[in-house]
């Protein structure tokens, strides 16, 4: 895979692997966090592959990388909304399998662009987005209702205003200690 006039250019790898998301955060917040330079885009890809086209299909993908960022700002603005459409997904497309193996339901998407709609389908009443205003990585999925920060940094940010805050305000309520005569 490479870079060519502001292109990512790369093959198919054959036979395609199974992929089941990744630990921690979702492919999904993955895609909403990336920092927006071209190196990024490159290895994303290489680790994941393209958001569009199925391995299936074999041979050559290529894909500009503005259009990268331009899928990305549409995936940050339906998570923003809240409002992840299912009608978006093509289903079924052909390209799209759904077997019972091992007592698991498997889901086999055309791509991971879908892949990441389910996963945002799958919660969409956790969708967040971090309330700290320089959060580096706002968007992320709440693990329970009352979450309104991405991280334990971002978390101890805001308590800390909130107690510098508090302190000043009681401070303002002490009398002033002056000399007694």
């Amino acid at each position: 895979m490479h870079l060519r006039d502001e292109s990512v250019v790369g093959q198919w790898k054959l036979p395609s692997r199974k992929f089941y998301g990744v630990g921690g955060k979702t492919l999904a917040e993955r895609v909403a966090n990336l920092p927006r330079e071209t190196k990024n885009v490159l290895s994303f890809t290489e680790r994941y592959g393209p958001l569009s086209g199925n391995p299936l299909d074999g041979g050559q993908f290529s894909f500009t990388v503005e259009s990268w960022w331009r899928n990305q700002m549409l995936f940050q603005r339906n998570w923003l909304s809240g409002q992840v459409n299912p009608t978006t997904l093509l289903l079924p497309d052909g390209n799209t399998t759904i077997e019972f193996r091992d007592r698991w339901l498997q889901l086999g998407c055309p791509d991971l662009w879908t892949f990441m709609t389910l996963e945002l389908l799958s919660r969409p009443e956790r969708l967040r987005v971090c309330e700290r205003p320089s959060c580096a990585h706002p968007y992320f999925i709440a693990n329970h209702g009352k979450e309104r920060y991405c991280t334990t940094d971002c978390a101890n940010w805001a308590q800390s205003k909130w107690k510098k805050r508090w302190h000043a305000e009681q401070r303002q309520k002490e009398p002033k200690k002056g000399r007694q005569a």
